[in-house]
């Protein structure tokens, strides 16, 4: 009974740091505008960077836990009176949001097993924060060079508010999780009934414990469907300020990612430039994603050149000199086969694929949204290929092993598809 009271509380916390610690710029109407789960995703955009710079400066979290906890006092009490007086559209889709996240947490808390790579990998540099250790102290772990931030937020939430369990920190993930796809179809222009309809079954569709285990893909999965929310914001935003604002947030996203997993950036790299191509940015905004995308890259490589240690992530003499290109042929159609099995084990592609083809009997013209879900998913699946190829392991037994978790993180993009398909030409998002 204690552990499930703790897990409302962790779940109560969660949802309230996030929900009130972003003070709202009077001027900005943009971002009065957003409704509460984008508010909120901005808010964990917001402060998993802060939480990135604390890290690598080896500031320690409780300062961190403080100052977020102030901050949501504060935009509690200013916002007092509208939170309480106003009528809040939807009230029931909030408790249908916590019941969720409660179900997933319940599950979370009772199976307890960790993944393989969370075992070896992310717990270590878990527990590294946990017991108060900063980045560098990383360098007596095992790959030094893998990603440390969803192992900093882990550990933080394990930490605060209670100390207690291990898996209250993996709650978050779950927040997160929920968070995404309750943000993309809150504004769909359907009816409550659908709304939910579709928000249930992308749960269902998604869910496995196994990506709530201590894994950092559940994480990237998340932040690119926020991602995608955003770029569609952004597609059908007029307000040049506007635009640049989610085109910064987007550069956030990005940042966090590189510092979750590789891949994460390089996915969320190419969304990016996929916005500029499709969605005809000027010269400014097309400058802020190159100028940002590049000190993103280059923050990075120096903070890692700091430390003279081997980067195990990624050997160049293993990768190209000793890579065997004799059986390029074959091993093309090694990811090739796993490709196709694996993208048959993640529902969303399925159901997406199929909304796509649907889009293009309903209506052929070459709009920015098609082009723009058509050329990500081009990329996409290029980069699959060429990193399942230039991997240090051997390619088999890679892409059986890896091939679903890559392909899972990239799923809820094409939930734009399904989007497109309700609103068919019409605009998507209010």
């Amino acid at each position: 009974m204690i552990e499930l009271i703790k897990i409302i509380l962790q779940i109560t916390f969660i949802a309230i740091i996030f929900a009130f610690s972003f003070v709202e710029i009077k001027k900005f109407k943009f971002i009065n505008n957003l409704n509460s789960f984008d508010k909120t995703s901005i808010n964990i955009i917001l402060f998993l960077n802060a939480g990135l710079i604390f890290s690598l400066i080896g500031i320690q979290d409780i300062l961190l836990f403080i100052l977020i906890v102030l901050m949501s006092i504060f935009v509690f009490v200013k916002k007092f009176n509208n939170i309480f007086i106003s009528n809040f559209k939807f009230q029931y889709i909030y408790l249908l949001f916590f019941i969720i996240i409660f179900i997933i947490s319940i599950d979370i808390s009772y199976s307890l097993d960790l993944g393989w790579d969370a075992k070896y990998f992310w717990f270590l540099k878990t527990l590294n924060f946990y017991h108060n250790q900063n980045f560098n102290n990383l360098i007596n772990i095992p790959a030094f060079d893998y990603p440390h931030l969803g192992s900093y937020v882990w550990s933080f939430f394990w930490k605060y508010p209670f100390n207690s369990y291990e898996y209250n920190g993996r709650i978050f993930y779950a927040f997160i999780y929920c968070l995404s796809i309750f943000s993309f179809f809150y504004n769909l222009k359907i009816s409550n009934l659908l709304k939910i309809l579709l928000i249930l079954s992308t749960l269902l569709l998604s869910y496995e414990y196994s990506y709530f285990s201590g894994l950092q893909e559940i994480l990237i999965f998340s932040l690119i469907l926020i991602s995608a929310k955003l770029s569609i914001l952004f597609f059908e935003e007029k307000n040049k300020n506007n635009r640049i604002f989610l085109l910064l947030i987007l550069l956030g996203i990005s940042n966090i990612t590189f510092w979750i997993k590789l891949e994460g950036f390089i996915l969320m790299s190419i969304l990016i430039v996929c916005l500029n191509i499709c969605f005809k940015t000027n010269v400014k905004e097309k400058s802020i994603s190159l100028i940002g995308l590049i000190f993103i890259i280059f923050f990075k490589i120096i903070i890692l050149a700091n430390f003279k240690t081997e980067l195990s992530s990624f050997e160049f003499e293993e990768t190209f000199y000793n890579n065997n290109f004799s059986n390029l042929l074959e091993d093309v159609k090694i990811i090739f086969y796993y490709l196709f099995i694996y993208i048959t084990q993640v529902p969303l592609f399925i159901i997406c694929l199929i909304a796509f083809m649907i889009t293009f009997f309903i209506n052929k013209s070459n709009d920015n949204i098609k082009k723009f879900v058509t050329i990500y998913a081009i990329l996409n699946i290029l980069f699959i290929f060429v990193s399942f190829l230039f991997t240090m392991e051997d390619v088999e037994w890679q892409s059986r092993v890896g091939m679903k978790r890559v392909l899972f993180e990239t799923s809820g993009f094409y939930l734009i598809t399904i989007a497109y398909l309700l609103k068919k030409n019409k605009n998507i998002f209010k």
